[in-house]
């Protein structure tokens, strides 16, 4: 049975710096990464974008689900720079933020690193939508371009019967491409919004 867990870590997104399998890293640094038995110190995330976690804090608790993520304070930079550049030699501790969140264990722990943009559509026929292979693929080249500055990602999740599509991404601006590209591809392919 999974427990639910309370984790405070210290997190970086591996596409910041420069790795490309975080697995493979961790074995190849094995002496760095905590042993299976170890709670704390670092670990492969086990989230769907690929980030490595300095583990600070994880313990069971009955809390409610959530998650938030900031910066660093100066303090945190200056304590915990050299633990990371132990690892990363050249790192910009400005690129690691400060997450906490509340999850089930046994299960995908949330993507939680930078803040971000949420907005919502609503398109009747979102469930065909969300199977439609055209969209998918339309959608797979925005984020394969985006994703290759670094600095930007976005995800989509339908939510079914509420004919809700979800859009998230770390900008406004970001945002609102997204959805104008949603848009077109609505009117191009004969999807209907109320």
């Amino acid at each position: 049975m999974s427990a639910k867990l309370f984790e405070i870590v210290l997190r970086i997104a591996c596409d910041r710096v420069g790795v490309d399998d975080p697995w493979k890293f961790s074995e190849e640094n094995k002496d760095k990464f905590a042993s299976p038995e170890e709670d704390l110190g670092f670990q492969v995330a086990l989230t769907t974008r690929p980030f490595i976690d300095y583990v600070l804090k994880c313990e069971v608790t009955d809390k409610d689900s959530y998650g938030q993520t900031r910066a660093l304070t100066q303090s945190e930079k200056e304590e915990y720079g050299p633990v990371f550049r132990a690892l990363f030699p050249k790192i910009d501790m400005d690129m690691v933020r400060y997450v906490e969140f509340v999850w089930y264990d046994s299960t995908e722990a949330p993507d939680y690193y930078m803040p971000a943009m949420v907005k919502k559509i609503t398109i009747f026929g979102v469930d065909k939508l969300m199977q439609d292979e055209a969209f998918r693929k339309r959608m797979q080249e925005l984020e394969e371009r985006i994703g290759k500055t670094g600095k930007l990602r976005f995800r989509f999740s339908g939510i079914p019967y509420e004919n809700l599509l979800f859009v998230e991404a770390e900008t406004e601006e970001l945002c609102e491409q997204i959805l104008q590209g949603i848009e077109t591809f609505l009117q191009e392919n004969g999807y209907s919004e109320p």
